[in-house]
């Protein structure tokens, strides 16, 4: 049977192991938000930052898909969320009045950006430009503000390929509410 004292300890065994265990993920937590902000901000090196933050390639490499895939998470809604049919209707209006564009919801353009061709990838990422890259597609409305983002598509694609259907695609549902 267990003494008031021996329970007490227990008690605060646990505490104290709950407490560390706490401190140990904000610090993994910080950590990894340094990180990645020092990737994002200066462009470094995956390796150069698994050398200085002392974790292996693949984990830095985690550390940073996890951070943006959490970030896209919880600000897409925000900045980048999908408009509903009363403000495509309100897209088509000032495209109408601002720029005399009637049923126009969106102007659209894409980029190639460059990168080091993966290994074993052969042609998907070889562009027409002649250099490996992923496609960013974008959509605005008439003030500039971004209603839709496309990252990622194979440079092979062109920018007029998938990603600018896929685009099209979410704004299909504007022509139902006519």
């Amino acid at each position: 049977m267990e003494t008031e004292a021996t329970h007490s300890s227990k008690r605060a065994f646990i505490n104290n192991f709950a407490v560390r265990a706490i401190k140990q993920k904000e610090k993994h937590a910080l950590n990894s938000v340094s990180l990645f902000f020092s990737f994002l901000a200066h462009g470094v090196y995956v390796q150069s930052l698994a050398w200085t933050y002392k974790l292996g390639r693949t984990t830095v490499r985690n550390i940073i898909l996890e951070t943006c895939e959490v970030l896209w998470r919880l600000l897409s809604p925000v900045y980048v969320s999908e408009p509903s049919q009363q403000q495509y209707k309100d897209i088509a209006k000032d495209f109408k009045d601002k720029w005399n564009m009637p049923n126009c919801v969106g102007a659209i353009d894409g980029k190639h950006i460059a990168i080091k061709c993966p290994s074993k990838s052969g042609s998907m990422f070889f562009n027409y430009k002649k250099f490996s890259s992923i496609v960013l597609m974008a959509a605005c409305d008439a003030k500039y503000t971004f209603t839709a983002v496309s990252v990622g598509s194979y440079g092979s694609q062109s920018d007029g390929g998938k990603t600018r259907e896929q685009i099209r695609n979410k704004v299909v549902k504007y022509f139902s509410c006519f």
